[in-house]
């Protein structure tokens, strides 16, 4: 209708207008036909990509809101990056993604996740890169700017990789607190031109909310840390504090017990004493007094005698008068002995403890034997009157419980120690239930205490119809 209106009204069909009309519309209708297809293509190309983008940038805003969401709720960093990682190739489909870590002690970029085909071969070899040396991630590890390269190949800063071989493009961002980088968020394609720089801007924001939640993770495990040491601490003060209580309690009744013996002790040595006074009380007694009361009626009877002019007889009693003198020296000398040899100051322990023997042997009609092992050395005066003394205590609970036969001394002199062993082959007794308070209990006491002023130990082994055995070991060093 437009066409009969701009040509034909009016105008004869073949009229040269009319004609010309119709040769210029046969010439420029096809053009502009293929004109408006043109930029009706293009028309719908543009709002494709346009959908796409929109599309694209719907995916990355949900993959920012789904990495937020995750790393506010995971406090382990492994499983943080590996969520991280696995989120962005599933939603963007990138050949490769990986999470770099700082290590300031070795000024290295360490692989901590990744994800794609060379995984594997990363998960058994790692990959370390130095700081503004080796790769892109290693310059943006540096420099603490991002870095975008749609074309590998002409980049020197990448870093060939044979685990990665197809990859064409890399995006590589920091992840930053504050002024420090912690470390690296890398991405590659297989496609030339495959990074806009809207996916820098988006990347950089998934990496800040990583470095946040890197340092999160970093806090929580440090609080964690710090409380299980607080909790140890704890546990180990309580422990100490039961330990120490009850160290203490067994102290205490420790003590307790040693004032028990002591007391014991002190009212043992006080009988002893009094025993041994008057032990002493009879000796002179029965022995010196009686013979000084025989030598003074002798001596009167030698001097009634000279009254008399008996020089005969006089003499007589001073010459028994001499003989009962010298009984009672040799009875003084007996008690002398019996109270402190001489022969231990003047000639030492093993002169001493054979001498010992031998008198135990004739007063008590027991035999006593003496064995001397070493070559014997004259010890420290202490330690030789203390070993005498023991000894002695076990030569009289022998003697007045055990219902031996033999005693055997054993005396053994080596360099560090010395070693003394009295066994008898008596009735023995059970120590377990033997009383504490008993008389040959207490002396053991006594006899262990000395052993302790000495620094020694003694040891007391008994059994019931075999003997007893008593050894004292003293340290010499």
């Amino acid at each position: 209708m437009l066409f009969e209106d701009l040509v034909l009204q009016g105008h004869a069909f073949s009229a040269p207008f009319v004609i010309a009309g119709i040769w210029f519309f046969g010439l420029v209708g096809p053009f502009f036909a293929w004109l408006t297809l043109t930029w009706a293509e293009k028309a719908a190309r543009a709002e494709i990509a346009a959908q796409q983008e929109t599309q694209r940038r719907a995916r990355q805003l949900e993959a920012a809101s789904q990495t937020s969401r995750q790393v506010t709720a995971i406090l382990d960093v492994d499983e943080l990056l590996g969520q991280v990682v696995k989120l962005i190739r599933d939603t963007f489909g990138y050949y490769h993604v990986a999470f770099f870590l700082v290590d300031a002690a070795s000024h290295e970029i360490v692989l901590r996740a990744g994800i794609g085909q060379a995984e594997p071969a990363y998960q058994t070899h790692g990959l370390r890169l130095k700081i503004g040396g080796e790769g892109i991630t290693g310059r943006v590890a540096w420099t603490g700017q991002p870095i975008l390269c749609n074309d590998v190949s002409q980049d020197p800063n990448y870093y060939p990789d044979d685990r990665v071989p197809d990859t064409r493009s890399e995006l590589a961002v920091p992840l930053r607190l504050g002024d420090a980088v912690v470390g690296v968020f890398d991405v590659q394609s297989h496609r030339l031109n495959a990074f806009h720089q809207d996916d820098v801007l988006v990347l950089q924001i998934l990496a800040d909310q990583v470095a946040i939640a890197l340092e999160n993770a970093r806090l929580f495990r440090e609080t964690r840390q710090q409380h299980a040491q607080v909790v140890k601490l704890s546990q180990d003060l309580e422990r100490k504090v039961e330990e120490r209580t009850k160290e203490l309690d067994d102290a205490r009744e420790e003590l307790a017990h040693k004032a028990t013996q002591l007391q014991q002790l002190l009212a043992i040595t006080v009988r002893v004493q009094e025993e041994e006074r008057g032990r002493i009380a009879r000796d002179l007694h029965d022995g010196s007094n009686q013979l000084i009361t025989g030598t003074l009626f002798e001596l009167q009877a030698a001097q009634q005698s000279l009254l008399d002019r008996r020089e005969h007889a006089a003499l007589e009693k001073l010459e028994t008068v001499k003989a009962l003198l010298r009984k009672i020296d040799a009875e003084n000398h007996r008690i002398i002995l019996g109270l402190r040899p001489p022969i231990l100051d003047a000639q030492g322990l093993a002169p001493a403890l054979k001498w010992q023997a031998n008198n135990f042997q004739q007063q008590c009609r027991i035999a006593c034997s003496v064995e001397v092992c070493g070559q014997p050395i004259r010890l420290a005066p202490e330690i030789e009157i203390v070993v005498y003394r023991i000894v002695q205590e076990s030569l009289n609970n022998i003697s007045a419980h055990a219902h031996a036969q033999h005693v055997q001394i054993l005396a053994d002199f080596k360099r560090a120690e010395f070693l003394i062993a009295i066994e008898d082959d008596g009735v023995g007794f059970d120590r377990a239930r033997v009383r504490a308070d008993a008389p040959g209990q207490m002396g053991l006491i006594g006899m262990r205490e000395r052993a302790q002023s000495i620094g020694g130990q003694m040891q007391v082994e008994s059994v019931p119809g075999r003997g007893t055995r008593i050894t004292l070991r003293v340290p010499l060093a």
